[in-house]
């Protein structure tokens, strides 16, 4: 393992006795840690500017690396790998982000329960950092106003990329999502998603709770469940120029909830119905393509779907697809 660093560090013990327990961090002020010295269980910053190289093996009684803000931490030649050494049956976070501020770039994070737990006060930046085989989620994001632009998560055992359910005001820009069970899980307010793609997850590419999220040119392509699933409860949201293909068993786009507008996005030979409109209401679809859809052929599959009679308060104007549920839809 080797490290450059431009300031002096603080060791500190991270230990995560529980995934979803909180973290105890105990700092040090023993003074600056030795060349080559950095181990699972440290905590770089505040106030450093760091690369590191090398790998780590963690467990969960030593932790992962924790980073606290403000903080450049590069670690485009590091590799963090998560084991159960102890057979306790606990992993630890692969990298946990504190305080504020933290620049965060390049490095594999892999088998840990959390890959990237971004948390703290946020306005943090995570970019080109690669996680996999996460036991949990692989970039966990309950702070507010974070960017994550161009991470990579993959083969994990629940969602690639979650946003905390009283998070804020994070954006997810050109990340990718292959092959979790979830591709995107979206909960909190005001986020924003910006040319993401979620690629043959085992259920849902992006699945949205909360309210006012805006996603823009994201793409889901044949994932098992809906490519864009929008819960119940959920509140104006904007899913505009989005692509949802090939969805295995689902739709293209399941709608619920209120106050939602649908433009200019496309949605392509999806197993069942391309846009699914639910309970969901004050809904507006307009300029959507939608188009060879509903695979099995069934006569209650269609292009377009809305389960309200006579669309009840949604407005459906301008799209173009072959089949429709009903005469309101246009």
């Amino acid at each position: 393992m080797t490290t450059t660093r431009q300031k002096k560090a603080t060791t500190t013990g991270l230990t995560l006795k529980h995934p979803l327990a909180t973290v105890g961090l105990m700092l040090s002020l023993a003074g600056a840690l030795p060349a080559a010295a950095v181990q699972c269980g440290d905590t770089i910053g505040p106030n450093e500017t760091v690369t590191l190289s090398g790998t780590l093996t963690c467990d969960n009684t030593t932790g992962g690396l924790t980073v606290v803000g403000p903080a450049k931490v590069d670690l485009t030649d590091l590799i963090i790998d998560c084991r159960d050494v102890n057979n306790d049956g606990y992993l630890p976070a692969g990298l946990h982000i504190l305080g504020h501020k933290a620049l965060v770039h390049g490095g594999v994070v892999s088998g840990c329960s959390y890959g990237v737990y971004v948390d703290g006060q946020g306005n943090h930046t995570v970019e080109d950092v690669e996680v996999k085989r996460s036991e949990i989620h692989g970039f966990f994001i309950p702070s507010h106003k974070n960017i994550l632009r161009r991470n990579y998560a993959l083969l994990g055992r629940a969602s690639g990329f979650v946003t905390g359910d009283h998070s804020n005001q994070n954006t997810l820009i050109e990340n990718t999502a292959t092959s979790n069970r979830v591709g995107f899980t979206v909960e909190g307010n005001k986020h924003q998603l910006r040319q993401n793609s979620a690629i043959s997850n085992d259920e849902d590419g992006f699945r949205l709770y909360g309210e006012a999220h805006r996603l823009t040119e994201n793409v889901a392509t044949g994932n098992i469940g809906e490519g864009f699933d929008v819960e119940e409860g959920t509140n104006n949201i904007t899913l505009y120029r989005n692509r949802a293909l090939q969805s295995g068993n689902g739709d293209g786009f399941e709608i619920s909830g209120q106050r939602h507008k649908l433009k200019r996005n496309e949605a392509y030979s999806n197993w069942r119905n391309g846009i699914d409109v639910h309970t969901a209401h004050n809904i507006v679809l307009k300029h959507n393509e939608v188009l060879n859809n509903n695979g099995p052929l069934s006569a209650t599959l269609f292009d377009m779907r809305d389960q309200t009679p006579n669309c009840d308060t949604n407005i459906w104007k301008k799209n173009t697809f072959d089949t429709a549920s009903q005469l309101c839809i246009q």
